[in-house]
């Protein structure tokens, strides 16, 4: 009797897993449930940013009224005209845990960078510690190159171009906004935090996410730069409206290690907005899968290396409106690079297994009524959640190749 019935359990099972629904989604665990976890916020807000510090702070407190108690949402928050300070926020309070010069601070310098992310981890005992870099973005590019790349987006300070056809006209009279990460300064004199530098001032192995609100900076460069950092990476390929990340929907879900979810949240509230600012790609990557990537990529490399510097980039995807485009699809730049099946194969495997998450709307700046010239409208038509750039000749003659080649992803790839 006891055998026919441990006969008929095991039926049973059989039977319920053969009608479980199938699946594409991927099944990677992202943390969940951490018994304590700690989040830091690094708002280098000090520049015209600053407007966007409460709405986002808000969305932040109203998020975490739902969190356990088992979380800490710590602020680093440096904006104009205020006193830079480093605040907790508990719901509907706020505590002050220490208040800086705003004289001698500078959000944009890696030393407070790491200044802080010190005080935070030694105040703050926690099995897990996440970091969001807040500010704007310019990826992997050097800001003393930006001049020649995005003078039309008023990236650059006032300078003459010499390789552009109408050399001598001097460009970006007020603007002058030269970053990568972070903007801080007056005119003429602006400061910026530089992807090297950044990469020096976190310690390694200690984030289990970063998460940079901040435009373009989910390029593979990027990434790569920050891969013992953190074991998984959120960030944008393209830029982010200025509104940033739904912190409202998706906070609770970051201290809690629901990382998936949170950017499936990025996605949902930018498909629901409306005109250009229907526009929103978000990725979730798992960093320690970038160095298998990078060794597919470089086969890819080693396959086409005569061919790189005269590559017609015109039919591949890009995501950036500057004058010379540097930002494109990671995977669409290998299928255009590769004419080997198995090569191919074998990065877009890579680049799955690495890419937990990728999604973006149809367009960037999408409608007729763009805000400003320099906005053209663009169909994303992929987008695996990681830009690159093409070190195609153009750029010998502005120096731009000479200082990709300092990356690690370059070096790497031999790229």
């Amino acid at each position: 009797m006891s055998h026919s019935l441990n006969l008929f359990k095991v039926i049973l099972l059989l039977v319920a897993i053969s009608v479980l629904p199938c699946s594409c989604v991927k099944t990677e665990q992202v943390n969940d449930d951490p018994s304590q976890t700690t989040l830091l916020v690094y708002m280098a807000a000090d520049n015209d940013l600053s407007s966007r510090v409460t709405g986002n702070v808000n969305g932040m407190r109203q998020s975490i009224k739902s969190a356990g108690s088992n979380v800490n949402l710590v602020l680093f928050m440096d904006v104009k005209g205020k006193t830079p300070c480093l605040v907790q926020i508990k719901g509907d309070s706020t505590d002050t845990l220490k208040v800086y010069d705003k004289a001698t601070t500078d959000s944009t310098d890696p030393s407070v960078l790491k200044m802080v992310i010190e005080t935070v981890l030694d105040r703050f005992e926690s099995d897990t510690y996440g970091l969001l870099m807040w500010s704007h973005g310019m990826g992997w590019l050097p800001g003393s190159k930006l001049h020649n790349v995005a003078d039309n987006m008023g990236y650059a300070q006032i300078r003459m171009d010499p390789y552009e056809p109408y050399a001598g006209n001097l460009y970006n009279l007020y603007s002058g906004y030269t970053k990568t990460f972070g903007l801080e300064g007056v005119q003429g004199e602006y400061r910026f935090m530089e992807l090297k530098d950044m990469a020096n001032a976190i310690p390694d192995n200690t984030f289990d996410f970063i998460l940079f609100d901040a435009c373009f900076m989910s390029s593979v460069e990027v990434a790569y730069a920050l891969r013992n950092k953190c074991r998984y990476f959120i960030g944008s390929a393209y830029e982010i409206v200025s509104e940033g990340f739904p912190y409202a929907s998706m906070t609770n879900d970051l201290l809690n290690g629901r990382l998936l979810k949170a950017c499936r949240e990025f996605n949902s509230y930018y498909e629901l907005q409306s005109g250009w600012k229907q526009m929103g790609g978000v990725a979730l990557v798992k960093t320690n899968k970038l160095e298998a990537l990078a060794e597919s990529f470089k086969k890819i490399v080693a396959n086409s290396k005569d061919t790189i510097p005269d590559m017609n980039a015109d039919n591949i995807q890009r995501f950036d409106c500057f004058r010379h485009h540097v930002f494109y699809d990671l995977g669409d730049v290998a299928r255009y690079m590769c004419n080997d099946a198995q090569l191919l194969n074998e990065f877009n495997m890579a680049l799955d297994d690495c890419v937990l998450f990728s999604k973006s709307t149809d367009y960037i700046f999408k409608g007729e009524h763009l805000q400003s010239s320099y906005m053209d409208e663009i169909k994303v038509n992929s987008y695996c959640g990681l830009s690159v750039f093409v070190p195609v000749r153009k750029f010998d003659n502005m120096g731009l190749n000479a200082e990709y080649r300092k990356t690690e992803w370059s070096m790497d790839t031999e790229y």
